[in-house]
């Protein structure tokens, strides 16, 4: 009798360790969902928050028409993406890598509600290599040199605005005359993330 109580005892001491276990456990999991960072990239955090612009419609032009076909109005069309985007990533050898690598030209479009009329930062973490940036038609910045991050800062009315954003990675030579040489494969597009703030009231 004595021995079958040991061993009823020691069964239940093993269920109640058992259970005090799967509750740490819970608690545990929880607690590691309250502490996991955001998923957003950290520039989104902070003061004057700024909205990520992640949804854009991408227009490859290799024969470099948009321009004259006013796409710097938007309109125009095309594929979804989002960002970071890379045109074209393969290939990257033989014959067609060869082509791939002297570049070409593609357009993005997306837009962004403006809440009150002022002025608001595009900001971009990375064109390659020379971008153009238009809102609502009207061109508002330009860079060059990728992985350099720049702003653009209309001033708008409140409500919805078009971006549209010119990204010319041709002649990889003249890039490095420019003093951008790479070591890299000379992929083009809006290769960083991109996002919108409000800077304050318009004069």
């Amino acid at each position: 009798m004595a021995a079958r109580h040991k061993i009823l005892s020691s069964y239940l001491k093993n269920i109640a360790l058992c259970g005090a276990l799967a509750v740490c456990a819970v608690l545990a999991a929880g607690a590691a969902v309250a502490q996991a960072p955001p998923s957003e990239s950290v520039i989104f955090e902070g003061p004057g928050r700024r909205i990520p612009l992640t949804r854009w419609t991408l227009r490859t032009d290799p024969a470099n028409r948009g321009l004259a076909r006013g796409w710097r109005n938007g309109g125009f069309g095309g594929t979804t993406v989002s960002l970071p985007n890379v045109v074209h990533p393969t290939p990257y050898s033989g014959r067609a890598g060869a082509a791939n690598y002297e570049g070409s030209v593609a357009w993005y479009e997306t837009s962004f509600q403006a809440p009150q009329p002022g002025v608001y930062a595009l900001g971009f973490q990375s064109a390659n290599y020379q971008a153009t940036v238009w809102v609502d038609g009207h061109q508002v910045g330009s860079h060059r040199g990728s992985y350099l991050p720049f702003e653009a800062r209309p001033s708008v009315s409140a409500g919805r605005h078009i971006v549209v954003v010119r990204v010319d990675w041709r002649d990889p030579a003249r890039q490095s005359r420019e003093g951008f040489h790479r070591t890299w494969f000379n992929w083009g597009g809006l290769d960083g993330e991109v996002d919108v703030r409000p800077i304050g009231a318009s004069c």
